[in-house]
């Protein structure tokens, strides 16, 4: 299914990461704001341009994501590659947002906030992927969402292949069969 619509499938990934990313960034806000912080009174924000710099922190962070292929295929790779992009996309859209802030605002905004929006935003969306790629695992290994592979030798080595591909179920690639020299 997912196979069949991957821009829809693409589309629900960006949403899940921008639910994550307003998310942190509105926690990073409302931490930022409590009486018991050390700045709520040295930097104060009105509402509004708080939601414009949400919203800019949202694009920076989706664009930089997309331009740097967190929206490709990581069916193969590990979650660990992935979590990796996640932290990388995390650290440049924050210096992109800092960036645009400081040439577009003239007035101050809430560093702190932006600060701690950094790494809220790596866990929520790191946690969304993993429980993403969890429920991804458990479809594919029931047999949902499959690529076929055929298997080209007949060696050690396409053997190895055939028995990694039974091991890691989750991976949805099912062999369909091999090519051996000589078949005909």
């Amino acid at each position: 299914m997912l196979k069949q619509h991957p821009r829809t499938f693409e589309a629900a990934q960006v949403t899940r990461d921008g639910a994550g990313l307003l998310g942190a960034f509105f926690l990073a806000v409302y931490a930022g704001s409590t009486p018991f912080s050390p700045n709520s009174s040295a930097e104060v924000t009105p509402s509004g341009e708080t939601v414009l710099v949400g919203l800019l922190a949202l694009t920076c962070w989706l664009l930089v994501a997309h331009v740097g292929g967190l929206y490709t295929s990581y069916r193969s790779r590990g979650l660990s590659t992935e979590l990796f992009h996640t932290f990388r996309t995390s650290v440049i859209a924050l210096f992109l947002v800092v960036t645009l802030t400081y040439f577009v605002r003239d007035t101050h905004y809430s560093r702190p906030v932006l600060l701690s929006w950094m790494p809220l935003s790596f866990v929520f969306v790191a946690g969304l992927r993993a429980i993403s790629r969890v429920g991804l695992w458990q479809l594919r290994s029931s047999g949902y969402n499959l690529r076929h592979v055929m298997v080209v030798g007949a060696g050690p080595l396409a053997h190895d292949v055939v028995n990694r591909l039974h091991l890691r179920r989750g991976l949805g690639l099912r062999g369909l069969g091999g090519v051996v020299e000589g078949a005909w």
